[in-house]
C-alpha cells in the first residue's frame, strides 16, 4: 500500500504532465549528468573520491 505522500505526489505529477508543464524543458531527451556520489554506500565514498581525484574515474 502506498503512503499518502506518494499518492499525492504522483497525482500532482500526472496533473502537471496533463497541463504540459514538462513540455519543452531544456535538456529534454538528453541523458542526466549526475554529480556526486550520493548513490554509493557511505563506506565506499572516500575510496571513490580518492580514485576520482587520482584520475582513475571519470
Amino acid at each position: 500500500m502506498k503512503d499518502i505522500f506518494s499518492v499525492l505526489t504522483e497525482r500532482r505529477i500526472q496533473e502537471a504532465m496533463a497541463r504540459g508543464d514538462f513540455d519543452n524543458l531544456s535538456g529534454a531527451g538528453k541523458p542526466l549528468k549526475i554529480e556526486g556520489l550520493f548513490f554509493l554506500p557511505r563506506k565506499l565514498r572516500a575510496a571513490y573520491i580518492v580514485l576520482k581525484n587520482s584520475g582513475y574515474l571519470d
